[in-house]
């Protein structure tokens, strides 16, 4: 955005994206967020407790709802050596939407080639940004 437009426009972007939601429930039953779960949100009206607008911390909910990721093989909460972000396993996923009555979470974590990938249709991972950065060949 600083390039191709001005240092104005891209402050009046991040002055948006900094009071934008962290998540959003569709009919009560998907909780989509950015990236992923923290083990500091219980409930999603957790959200409605994060004073917007917030500058990005490198930890805690507001860092690991845009940082945290999901991986099939990882049990309970892993930390990645040398980052900020946290990984969350099925078993993390599953009580989450259980003690919720949710049935899927919707987040956008990583670059994904196909542009999406489920996991046991309790979670939707939505990659929307094809030819990201101009270095992938993703759709």
């Amino acid at each position: 955005c600083k390039r191709k437009f001005n240092v104005r426009i891209w402050k009046d972007f991040v002055k948006v994206f900094n009071s934008l939601p962290f998540g959003a429930l569709i009919q009560e039953r998907i909780f989509c967020v950015p990236s992923g779960l923290s083990p500091n949100l219980q409930r999603p009206k957790d959200l409605l407790h994060i004073q917007r607008p917030v500058d990005v911390p490198d930890a805690g909910l507001v860092c690991d709802l845009l940082w945290a990721y999901f991986d099939a093989d990882v049990t309970g909460w892993a930390d990645l050596d040398k980052a900020i972000e946290l990984i969350y396993g099925p078993d993390v996923l599953d009580t989450f939407l259980r003690q919720n009555n949710l049935e899927k979470i919707c987040c956008s974590t990583r670059v994904l080639q196909e542009g999406y990938k489920s996991h046991e249709d309790r979670l939707l991972d939505v990659f929307i940004a094809s030819n990201y950065c101009g270095d992938f060949d993703n759709r």
